[in-house]
């Protein structure tokens, strides 16, 4: 199912929220948050890119609900990532302080083993707050670069590197192959989202998980000849290619379809 951001937070509450009249209460469900950084929407297969390959993201789409406007406050990781987790650019209290005060474990990681460590600690009936804070399309490639080493992306919507982005002029020397780090780099992350899935299923904890993956802004990667975020410093900073986010909810029976 594919919803605006407005649509889906309208109809959230009830369809989270909504069981028979006597029935239990649920047990709280657990929340896995993973939360990439340069991750622009239109840069994955399930928001129709044909040339990056994140099959995992795809069935996890098909799975929840896909965000269409996911529009990033502040288009800078850092700055994003703040508002994302405390409401505010401020910083303060956040969702892991929240909830850690109503019963949850709360862990933060930046590399999945960790993440997939603290799953192995959790048990049965105790909710937990995982948050994961991964690499985009600046990360490593890794082994993916093989996969796309001899791919020609498509130039459609690209310029050459604009005059006030003479300091990228290397990212633009050689476009495909910067293209090709980028792609690479992103198919890894697809690969970490499903690394995360399938150890809290293995342990029994998907089926009773918000799972929530989110970048914290856009990226250009050549669009409009700027390569970087939406830092002020850059021309590009309220582009649309770097203000729209992916966010996808998943949970099964729960999240609409």
């Amino acid at each position: 199912m594919i919803w605006s951001r407005r649509s889906f937070l309208a109809a959230a509450p009830a369809a989270l929220l909504a069981q028979r009249k006597g029935a239990p209460a649920p047990a709280r469900p657990n929340i896995a948050l993973i939360l990439a950084e340069d991750v622009p929407a239109w840069a994955l297969s399930c928001y129709g890119n044909k040339e990056i390959r994140t099959p995992n993201l795809d069935l996890l789409a098909r799975a929840g609900t896909r965000f269409t406007n996911n529009l990033a406050t502040v288009p800078v990781a850092a700055q994003n990532r703040q508002v994302l987790l405390t409401g505010s650019l401020k910083g303060g209290q956040g969702l892991a302080e929240r909830l850690s005060g109503a019963g949850y474990r709360a862990g933060t990681f930046s590399e999945v083993n960790e993440a997939n460590g603290f799953i192995d600690q959790q048990a049965a009936g105790a909710p937990f707050f995982l948050t994961v804070s991964l690499a985009g399309a600046n990360g490593p490639a890794g082994e993916f670069a093989a996969q796309y080493a001899a791919v020609k992306f498509e130039q459609q919507g690209l310029m050459q590197g604009a005059p006030n982005a003479a300091h990228l002029k290397e990212k633009f020397d050689d476009l495909q192959g910067s293209f090709r780090a980028a792609a690479a780099a992103i198919s890894r992350l697809d690969a970490e989202v499903a690394a995360v899935r399938k150890k809290l299923m293995q342990k029994g904890f998907f089926d009773n998980t918000l799972f929530i993956f989110a970048s914290t802004n856009g990226m250009l990667l050549g669009r409009h000849g700027l390569w970087s975020d939406g830092r002020a410093t850059e021309s590009g900073c309220l582009f649309e290619e770097v203000v729209q986010a992916p966010m996808i909810w998943s949970w099964p029976g729960r999240v609409p379809v």
